[in-house]
């Protein structure tokens, strides 16, 4: 079975990113036909999708982040919380709610 391999473009005018296994001629947003092919070195929209990222794994690389200063520390959230906190609390729950439909037999 084949694999589609998929080719990230960019429009440059307003700065879309389309993810397809064909070639396109103009951006489906602003109609521009200003598109280039994004080169593997240059950022990717789907890492997480790549690297099948779980949740949990996300979560504790947005942490670590944070915590090493990769992150700036301007991040709140509507209660005050900094980013460490409102990741940690996700983390955590996500981390119980795991070990909690571990723990169900069937």
């Amino acid at each position: 079975m084949k694999e589609d391999i998929k080719i990230q473009y960019e429009c440059v005018d307003c700065l879309n990113y389309f993810r397809l296994s064909s070639p396109i001629k103009f951006c489906a947003e602003c109609k521009s036909e200003n598109i280039r092919v994004v080169d593997k070195a240059d950022y990717n929209d789907f890492i997480i999708e790549d690297l099948n990222l779980t949740e949990l794994q996300v979560l504790n690389i947005v942490s670590v982040w944070y915590i090493n200063g990769m992150i700036p520390d301007i991040l709140q959230n509507s209660n005050g919380c900094e980013l460490d906190e409102i990741v940690d609390d996700l983390f955590f729950n996500k981390l119980e709610e795991e070990k909690l439909i571990r723990s169900i037999k069937l």
